[in-house]
């Protein structure tokens, strides 16, 4: 079973309202406020990715806690973040703990939400990655200026490469995408730990967050929506596992060895790449700001999307 021929060919639809195809909008995962407490969770889900993914605006954009147009505080999230809910899907009720990884796996809190979420017999039964084709906000300023100093931008000859920006992004581009794969190496390890003591079935969602980012806004729209569909099938080409192992970029191939550890049975068809816009904000470094696009419609239709996906994973589907 190739479980990746299945993810590569939704990844190319889930993509198609970034280039203007939004089709009709799927109905949203209902989500319940209320939560009992002395019911244990149905489902656990954790979202996980480097640092400066956007992963708390993801979880908070699911919650529904942004509405459309509403004022974005940026700000690093200074502990993990925990929360449950209940969601009403086709199968009915499910009771869901949900938990955002932080990106420093290595500090106190990282420690902590690994003893808590990731051992003892614990381990969630989805996991939502997130990633960002390079666009992760670097906070720190004298890291910002680290990795600017220290990398040098990706080749032309790179698949991953956006020749039309700046130096300088395309500089903080290949820090943030070297930092993606060592976040999915760390990730994995603690997945791997977790899932071994565990049995039943399991799911995969790698979101790319701030896809309105790739867009090429050219004169000709033609040529803008090429140019963007060539960007968009170069990140499924590295995020997802190829036809052909022996072609899997780095973290592909790290994505794959994931899965074949508890193998592919226990996810079937339960692995999907979507893009999700949780929050409209340029891209800046060093001074250089790569505007937002996308309007309240996409934004609406991505999170549609990727939250019924949620719900339909969730039911085991």
């Amino acid at each position: 079973m190739d479980i990746w021929h299945a993810a590569r060919a939704t990844w190319a639809a889930n993509a198609e309202p970034l280039l203007g195809k939004l089709g009709g909008r799927p109905a949203s995962l209902v989500i319940k406020r209320r939560y009992n407490f002395l019911v244990r969770p149905a489902v656990g889900i954790a979202i996980t990715g480097m640092r400066g993914t956007g992963k708390s605006f993801l979880h908070q954009a699911l919650r529904q806690r942004f509405q459309l147009g509403q004022p974005v505080l940026e700000g690093e999230s200074a502990d993990y973040e925990r929360d449950r809910f209940v969601t009403a899907t086709g199968g009915g009720k499910r009771h869901v703990e949900l938990v955002v990884v932080p990106g420093q796996k290595d500090s106190e809190q990282g420690r902590r939400t690994r003893d808590r979420y990731f051992a003892n017999g614990n381990a969630p039964t989805g996991v939502v990655h997130v990633v960002s084709w390079g666009f992760s906000k670097i906070w720190d300023e004298d890291l910002q200026r680290v990795a600017i100093a220290e990398s040098a931008a990706l080749p032309a000859t790179d698949p991953r490469a956006m020749a039309h920006l700046p130096e300088l992004v395309e500089q903080a581009r290949a820090h943030n995408l070297r930092g993606e794969l060592d976040d999915l190496r760390q990730t994995r390890s603690w997945l791997e730990s977790s899932w071994e003591s565990r049995s039943g079935p399991l799911w995969l969602v790698i979101v790319l967050a701030m896809p309105d980012l790739l867009h090429r806004n050219l004169p000709d729209p033609a040529a803008a929506r090429a140019a963007d569909a060539a960007t968009l099938a170069a990140v499924g080409g590295h995020y997802l596992p190829s036809a052909d192992p022996g072609r899997d970029s780095e973290f592909a191939r790290e994505v794959r060895a994931l899965v074949n550890f508890v193998g592919e049975n226990r996810f079937g068809a339960r692995v999907a790449m979507m893009p999700v816009i949780s929050f409209r904000k340029p891209f800046t470094v060093g001074g250089v700001a790569i505007p937002s696009h996308g309007d309240d419609e996409l934004v609406a239709t991505l999170m549609s999307r990727f939250s019924n996906r949620i719900g339909v994973f969730c039911d085991g589907g």
